[in-house]
């Protein structure tokens, strides 16, 4: 049996020219059109924020079968446009034309939810062979949340689709450790303090030493501790299901904090796109870095070495193999590229 909109919607459709497009009813082009007739000029993540309301299917950017797929047949049959240089989409003349008689009986304004939700990356789960560990847990805590693939951080937190001030990036031990050899480590941390965040969280789960036979053990924590220094909050778990208990309480945490200045960092398609924007340097550029944090070490000395040993996972093999002593001090104290004390905290620095 049919609903009162949806007689209402057909009733339209009859009225207007058969050879006009009209979307379905609560297909993803109705919830697109009806996002443009509530608020024009607004991005996708704002369409998809708005159009959940009105649409049975799921807006997944990531899908070709997703509500968000027709967007492709309102451009083409001239009803929606993206402005030149912008991210925004606006109704056409006729799209507009086409919700006056669509939508003229419904009211623009929708009820606003006001109730802050967990972010959590898709790419967050327990094994390739089990259901989402996380969505599970928290549909036992009764925890509100969604699941979107994050360009940084594995959870984060919005409200009325703007991104709160807190972000989560988890490492399991095994993880962290390889992160540090191949530079995902420090590329990762300066993403998310280039994004903005105020307050970050470093969940490490599970560490143990059998993780760190490859790498020497002082010198991981000293990279949690740097960390520290940098203003992250580190947070050491056993497993999984702590990991879990500490994101309840941050949640918990993050809703005491609503009134605080500052609590929403900026909107998520703003979010999405400069994580984008800041994606990524080169294994080269971590391995400087690395070198440039050495007190006393000039960029052009920095430089040399970073060409010499080419990337991160390539210096930590020559630590392994016990060779970067001998190569610092045959190569480069010998020929004066470096000084003695500038080898002494390079060796330092790498806990050799």
């Amino acid at each position: 049996m049919e609903s009162q909109e949806e007689q209402k919607t057909n009733q339209v459709e009859q009225k207007i020219n058969k050879k006009q497009y009209i979307p379905g009813f609560r297909t993803g082009g109705y919830a697109i059109m009806r996002s443009l007739w509530v608020e024009n000029g607004i991005s996708k993540f704002k369409i998809a924020y708005i159009g959940k309301n009105f649409t049975d299917a799921e807006f997944d950017f990531n899908s070709k079968a997703s509500a968000w797929s027709s967007m492709k047949t309102l451009t083409s049959k001239g009803l929606v446009y993206k402005e030149n240089g912008s991210k925004n989409y606006f109704l056409t003349e006729a799209g507009h034309e086409l919700c006056l008689k669509m939508f003229k009986e419904h009211d623009k304004i929708i009820n606003s939810d006001n109730s802050i939700t967990l972010l959590i990356d898709s790419r967050e789960i327990k094994s390739k062979t089990c259901r989402s560990f996380f969505q599970s847990y928290f549909d036992n805590k009764n925890l509100k949340y969604e699941t979107r693939n994050l360009s940084v951080g594995d959870f984060a937190w919005i409200q009325n689709e703007n991104v709160c001030n807190f972000i989560v990036e988890r490492k399991f031990g095994s993880d962290l450790v390889s992160s540090i050899i191949d530079g995902r480590f420090k590329e990762q941390k300066n993403r998310l303090l280039e994004v903005g965040f105020s307050n970050v969280f470093y969940i490490v789960e599970g560490l143990t030493s059998q993780h760190m036979k490859k790498i020497n053990e002082e010198f991981v924590f000293k990279c949690l501790l740097d960390s520290k220094m940098e203003g992250f909050t580190v947070i050491e778990t056993k497993d999984i299901n702590e990991t879990a208990e500490v994101i309840i309480m941050i949640d918990k945490h993050i809703k005491t904090c609503q009134d605080q200045v500052n609590f929403h960092l900026m909107d998520y398609g703003s979010f999405t796109d400069k994580a984008l924007k800041n994606r990524a340097l080169n294994v080269h550029s971590i391995l400087l870095l690395m070198f440039l944090s050495i007190s006393g070490l000039t960029k052009d000395k920095a430089q040399i070495l970073a060409e010499y040993f080419e990337t991160p996972a390539n210096l930590f093999q020559k630590i392994k193999s016990n060779q970067f002593e001998k190569i610092l001090i045959d190569k480069f104290l010998k020929e004066e590229i470096i000084s003695k004390k500038n080898c002494k905290d390079i060796i330092e620095m790498f806990n050799q």
